[in-house]
C-alpha cells in the first residue's frame, strides 16, 4: 500500500451536527481492478470511529466501526447521511459513497500531481507543445541537448526559435516557461 500525507483533506462533511472525514488512505493501484483497492481511517467530531476498506475487485467498500463504543456513532452517521441525500434524486447517501468519493478524489489528485511533475520535468528537457487540452501533450526534443544546453549557444537557440515558430504556426501552444519570451515570438 502507497501512503499519504497524515491527513486526507480531500472530504470534509462538516455540518452543525457533524464532522467527518476520511484520513490515513492508503492504496494500491497495482491490485486495483474494477474498484480502487485501498484502506483508511474514518473520523468523526475528530475521532477515529471506523476502518475503511476495498479490495479492489469490484466490490463494496466495506465500513466497520472499530469497536463497540464505535457503533452508536456509526448508527447516528448512518442516519445523519440518509436524512442529507447526494441530490434530489437520491434520497440517501451511503457512508460507502461517501468515503468511495474522498478515495477517488485521493487518487484523481495524486495522479494529476504526477503528471504535472513529469510534464514539468519534460519541459526541462524538451519543448513540450499542446493544442486545446494542456494534458494531452507532445514533446519535441533535440537528441541528447536540453533546453538549458540549446540556450547557450547561438545555434541552439535558432533551433528552439525555428521548432517554436514551426509548431506555432501549425496552431501548437507552447508549455515551456524555461524559454526566453525573444525565442518564443
Amino acid at each position: 500500500m502507497q501512503d499519504n500525507p497524515k491527513t486526507c483533506k480531500f472530504y470534509t462533511l462538516n455540518t452543525k451536527h457533524m464532522k467527518i472525514e476520511v484520513k490515513n488512505i492508503k492504496t494500491n493501484m497495482a491490485f486495483s481492478e474494477e474498484t480502487i483497492c485501498f484502506k483508511a481511517d474514518v473520523f468523526v467530531d475528530g475521532k477515529k470511529v471506523f476502518y475503511a476498506e476495498n479490495d479492489g475487485h469490484g466490490g463494496m467498500t466495506s465500513v466497520m466501526p472499530y469497536g463497540l463504543d464505535e457503533r452508536k456513532i456509526y448508527h447516528e452517521v448512518i442516519e445523519y447521511l440518509a436524512s442529507k441525500g447526494k441530490d434530489e434524486i437520491e434520497r440517501k447517501y451511503p457512508l460507502e459513497y461517501l468515503v468511495d468519493d474522498v478515495v477517488d478524489d485521493y487518487v484523481n489528485e495524486r495522479e494529476r500531481k504526477k503528471f504535472t511533475t513529469k510534464r514539468e520535468k519534460d519541459a526541462e528537457k524538451c519543448l513540450v507543445i499542446y493544442k486545446d487540452d494542456e494534458n494531452s501533450y507532445s514533446k519535441i526534443s533535440w537528441g541528447k541537448f536540453t533546453i538549458d544546453q540549446l540556450l547557450k549557444s547561438p545555434q541552439g537557440r535558432n533551433a528552439i526559435h525555428t521548432s517554436v515558430l514551426k509548431y506555432k504556426n501549425m496552431g501548437y501552444k507552447i508549455h515551456n516557461n524555461n524559454i526566453p519570451a525573444e525565442l518564443l515570438n
